[in-house]
């Protein structure tokens, strides 16, 4: 599964009907729901309001999610690409999001995916150092 935000909102200043699909961390509903509710949110807080995206001002807060699991998956998910790594026995898995989006069709031993592979990789290991993630 994804981590999208995708949903109805409807309030105040939110177009009527309006529907959002953005890349969002669970604590990004906290400083969300504080925005939508004009509640500054609490210094060194890691959550981004998707108030913008809701309101129409951005399409998205975030490019990419970096998500784990013990020491035993780690993935880096962008709007159209979800790479899943299992460091413990030194696999992945490569999904098109935006043609796959019930993750069915593992592209990482596609010989056309060798490049996104490797960026991914790349990525991944650069979000995992940035956020202090030590796992494999």
């Amino acid at each position: 599964m994804s981590a999208r935000l995708q949903a109805a909102c409807f309030g105040p200043g939110v177009p009527a009907g309006k529907r959002v699909d953005a890349l969002a961390y669970l604590f990004d509903l906290t400083a969300t729901v504080g925005d939508l509710a004009n509640v500054t949110p609490p210094e060194g807080g890691e959550g981004r309001s998707l108030g913008p995206v809701i309101r129409g001002e951005k399409d998205a807060v975030r490019d990419s999610l970096l998500l784990a699991y013990k020491d035993v998956q780690r993935a880096f998910v962008t709007p159209d690409w979800k790479l899943i790594a299992y460091p413990q026995v030194g696999r992945f898995q490569l999904f098109n999001l935006a043609r796959d989006a019930d993750e069915t069709d593992d592209r990482s031993d596609d010989p056309a995916q060798a490049g996104r592979l490797a960026e991914l990789k790349a990525r991944l290991a650069a979000a995992q150092k940035a956020a202090g993630d030590t796992g494999r």
